[in-house]
């Protein structure tokens, strides 16, 4: 079905990024992560909100709160991204209690108005600072979801613990990726951000008439997006 989408269509949203700035992350890495945030900064639209946090040892905001992406704000938020420097550790359970905890308040905003909310989080280690095992975090994480915001999570290189990234995505209806290294990194994030930045369709459901359905997958359907396709198979 091709409901003819059109700029009118586009629903405003909400997004909090998170980037890892811990001290393995220097070099190509966190210069490739710096052009992703820069890039996707400039894609939001003047109604969208956003913030953006940075994370080691501990966590570091842009601002209090989520902002309007007006033009001012979007400069500012660029000079917070080139002033950002890796050293650290990494605490992961902190920077998602923080960006969750910015969902929960933008979500009470305007609690009668359809905003879809993102977390865009890249790392590339594993948690060393708070909580560290994984199950718990992925626990805390789903009870702080109280905005059913959802995750896309991103981890550069070997390092990361494939099941954390993985999980968030999965509990959360968002998308984990995987990749190699800072030129993989820049090709995903880019075409994510491309992806998300016209949302149409959230909180998407299907029924069947006339017949038993089972086996259907994905159990919970995607969020659609603006030049993108909801395929959901199942048994009858």
């Amino acid at each position: 079905i091709n409901p003819g989408i059109g700029e009118h269509d586009v629903l405003e949203k909400d997004v909090i990024l998170v980037m890892d700035t811990s001290g393995s992350m220097q070099g190509e890495k966190i210069e490739t992560a710096q052009q992703a945030m820069r890039y996707f900064v400039e894609t939001l639209r003047t109604g969208d909100r956003f913030n953006i946090l940075t994370f080691a040892t501990s966590v570091r905001r842009f601002q209090p709160n989520l902002v309007l992406a007006d033009r001012a704000h979007r400069d500012a938020a660029q000079v917070f991204i080139n002033e950002v420097a890796a050293n650290g550790s990494t605490a992961i359970d902190e920077a998602l209690g923080e960006a969750l905890a910015d969902a929960s308040r933008a979500a009470t905003i305007n609690p009668k108005q359809l905003r879809p909310l993102r977390v865009i989080f890249v790392t590339d280690g594993k948690p060393t600072v708070g909580v560290t095992d994984v199950r718990a975090i992925v626990s805390k994480a789903i009870q702080r979801n109280t905005a059913d915001a959802r995750v896309f999570a991103f981890g550069v290189e070997s390092e990361i613990d494939s099941r954390l990234l993985n999980l968030l995505a999965a509990k959360t209806g968002g998308r984990a990726e995987l990749v190699a290294g800072g030129d993989q990194l820049e090709q995903v994030l880019s075409d994510i951000v491309d992806q998300i930045a016209r949302p149409v369709l959230t909180d998407i459901a299907v029924s069947v008439d006339g017949g038993q359905v089972y086996d259907v997958y994905p159990k919970t359907a995607p969020d659609l997006y603006a030049g993108g396709q909801v395929r959901i198979v199942g048994r009858y």
